[in-house]
């Protein structure tokens, strides 16, 4: 449900409606509560981006079992004492997580790893995965100084795990997965897109269609992050990934990462810009965030023709257009991405997402009387103690 219209009214009953001053603009707090609902709530279906988006309406009915049984070649991984990494999200006993709630990870540590889960010591990937040792120390070199700087500004317990770590061939593998890949097909760098979900069979190592309880990031941008969690049945998350080309230029390989990250952990949808109402017509520019749709510029040239159809002929009948290497990042956030670091306003969202008072599996109107009821969510216990 929309809570646009309720914001306003909830906003006249709080005593001190002052937020945040982010880029120099003092934030309402009803500014800084509508970009959380606009982030972290997502109502579109599993691989809406294909043919068959109504797969999740066939398993939630148990139909989708019976007429399109699992073949044993699309069991990708298999690992631990016979079990498979994925099947509680492809056969999710306790049911399916429920659509467009609140989702993030249960409390305790969380931990990023590059790469697929490994199969008993031995890594096995998609056949796109760049394993190359370029790869894995560049993305470990912009993770581990990303990660510290989100525990700081957070406090949310969230550590790098090497893929020579003890615990990653083990059922206390890092949940979180930056998978580097050389190539996303489909004419798109940033992207990968599975056009038919019935050829999921001819396609072992890439059995996306059968998560249908996931949530995809951003699924009609064209030009950020590539990625998805899968939430358990009470909504908590239990496993995210996320596809990053390693030949991109370095910059747009850590603003990926960062985003990524953030999106990983609960916020998986575009922030909206700010709106203007009779009760509050103005509002602040928007803060810098790799949240928002940061990457717009490189839309134009990520069209992709099975989707976006004639504005994508171009990149098709051009491809220099599509050369590898040469992506800037926009000015707003090179300072962040030349540091390894999240914004203020990033670092808020994801404290409001961690704070005490939401749980997951909360609807939207839920959370928006939650954060009202609860005005320093926004400041994590680790940004106060940093003020001391």
């Amino acid at each position: 449900a929309d809570t646009r219209p309720l914001l306003p009214m909830m906003f006249e009953s709080v005593d001190d409606g002052r937020g945040p001053l982010f880029n120099e603009h003092q934030y309402d707090y009803v500014d800084l509560i509508e970009g959380f609902l606009g982030a972290a709530f997502s109502d579109t279906l599993w691989l809406s981006n294909t043919e068959e988006p109504l797969l999740f309406f066939l398993a939630l009915n148990k139909i989708w079992p019976s007429i399109h049984p699992i073949p044993d070649e699309q069991r990708w991984y298999s690992v631990y004492k016979g079990g498979l990494w994925l099947d509680k999200f492809i056969k999710p006993e306790k049911g399916y997580p429920k659509l467009g709630m609140l989702n993030r990870w249960p409390n305790g540590e969380v931990h990023v790893g590059l790469g697929w889960p490994s199969a008993m010591g031995k890594m096995v990937t998609a056949a796109t995965a760049d394993t190359s040792p370029e790869a894995m120390a560049m993305f470990t070199a912009t993770i581990e100084p990303l990660l510290a700087d989100i525990r700081k500004k957070t406090g949310i317990n969230i550590k790098f795990m090497p893929l020579a770590h003890p615990q990653e061939v083990t059922s206390n593998f890092a949940r979180i997965r930056i998978v580097p890949v050389t190539t996303t097909g489909f004419h798109n760098k940033y992207k990968s897109y599975i056009a038919d979900t019935s050829h999921m069979r001819h396609r072992p190592l890439e059995p996306l269609g059968l998560l249908l309880g996931g949530v995809e990031f951003t699924p009609f941008t064209r030009a950020q992050v590539d990625g998805f969690f899968l939430p358990e049945s009470d909504n908590s998350i239990g496993f995210a990934a996320c596809r990053i080309g390693s030949r991109l230029s370095g910059d747009m390989v850590t603003a990926l990462v960062t985003e990524c990250i953030l999106r990983a952990l609960g916020l998986p949808s575009l922030v909206p810009p700010p709106s203007r109402t009779p009760f509050i017509p103005t509002r602040p520019p928007p803060s810098p965030t790799f949240l928002g749709n940061w990457n717009d510029a490189e839309d134009g040239v990520s069209k992709v023709l099975f989707f976006d159809g004639e504005p994508a002929l171009d990149v098709m009948l051009n491809p220099a257009r599509l050369e590898w290497g040469s992506e800037k990042v926009p000015t707003f956030l090179q300072s962040f991405v030349k540091n390894r670091e999240i914004t203020d306003y990033d670092a808020a969202l994801l404290s409001m997402l961690y704070c005490d008072a939401l749980k997951p599996g909360m609807d939207k109107n839920a959370v928006a009387v939650s954060l009202f009821g609860h005005k320093d969510c926004w400041k994590s216990k680790a940004v106060e103690l940093n003020k001391k």
